[in-house]
């Protein structure tokens, strides 16, 4: 395994572990990666095709006579899961923290994980 995961994941799950081990061989496929980038492109397409010519008072995007930020503000909830899921998947497969290949010593992960956080 040319990778240092926890032997552990979260303390639960070991290296044998069927949940684990299916999380890993998400992980570590090579479409997984291009579908996660497929979904980052798409989300930023979306961000960058809002409507700010219809805003609240406020100043934010309003679906109000906006196509544009109807679509975005229906496709976020996809995002999110896509999001989660990846985080979550990557969590169970490297384990969270207690080693150097661990999900949040990594860091895009450190970043994938306050947008997630964030968003839920």
């Amino acid at each position: 395994q040319p990778y240092d995961f926890s032997q552990r994941s979260l303390g639960i799950f070991s290296e044998t572990n069927k949940l684990r081990t299916t999380a890993l061989d998400i992980v570590m496929s090579s479409w997984f990666d291009r579908t996660i980038l497929f979904f980052i492109g798409l989300n930023s397409l979306f961000l960058a095709m809002t409507d700010y010519e219809h805003v609240d008072e406020a100043g934010d995007p309003t679906t109000k006579g906006s196509w544009q930020n109807a679509m975005i503000e229906g496709a976020e909830p996809m995002f999110t899961t896509v999001f989660t899921f990846e985080c979550i998947v990557k969590i169970v497969a490297m384990g969270f923290s207690s080693n150097k290949g661990s999900y949040i010593n990594d860091r895009w992960n450190k970043l994938d994980f306050v947008v997630v956080v964030t968003s839920l």
